[in-house]
């Protein structure tokens, strides 16, 4: 039964690939799709429609996690195994990191 409106399920890919498509093409197709279910837009590449070459645009996250370094370094170190020179080290470099703006 059709009925109107959108779907959460495509098996055009799956369709494609019974129909001999090649097996690049459809892992391509994949990854595409992943793409744009993360919230990406599909786009003409280099802004013209109508040449058949499209790109996935990803939206920008409106957010920049400026600590994502320091919060790998601290998650990183080894609380058990670390000296107090390596800790003083450490740290200066933490505060470094922070000083250049993350």
């Amino acid at each position: 039964t059709l009925r109107p409106g959108g779907t959460n399920k495509s098996y055009g890919i799956q369709v494609a690939a019974l129909a001999g498509v090649p097996h690049r093409v459809i892992e391509r197709a994949k990854e595409i799709l992943g793409l744009i279910e993360r919230g990406g837009m599909l786009r003409p590449a280099g802004g013209e429609a109508g040449t058949g070459a499209y790109m996935v645009q990803m939206p920008l996250p409106l957010v920049v996690d400026s600590g994502a370094e320091i919060r790998r370094l601290v998650e990183e170190v080894d609380l058990e195994t670390i000296t107090p020179l390596d800790s003083m080290n450490f740290l200066a470099k933490l505060k470094g990191l922070i000083n250049k703006g993350g």
